[in-house]
């Protein structure tokens, strides 16, 4: 999702996300099985773990990606099979 999109359709709290200033880190691409695609993995994952635990909205986030049912990159300071011990609040596709 473009950035310019967020407010339009009610994700202004994605602006203010701390990974928005790491751009250079592996957010949504592969999962931690991947590792050829990082460069350090090991200090990339530990990072990405502090930048989610020190982000002021690590609460909507990891909201959003529970009830979107997100699949892919990095959310909430989680992987997805990570996430698959929280609560799943969204819809899935019949």
């Amino acid at each position: 999702m473009a950035r310019r999109d967020w407010e339009t359709v009610g994700y202004q709290w994605m602006g203010q996300a701390a990974c928005v200033e790491h751009p250079s880190l592996p957010w949504i691409g592969p999962d931690h099985d991947d590792w050829d695609h990082w460069a350090d993995p090991i200090t990339d994952v530990a990072r990405m773990r502090q930048i989610c635990d020190d982000c002021p909205v690590r609460a909507a986030c990891e909201t959003y990606v529970t009830q979107a049912d997100v699949t892919a990159g990095f959310w909430a300071g989680r992987w997805r099979r990570d996430r698959r011990s929280m609560p799943h609040t969204g819809r899935r596709a019949a």
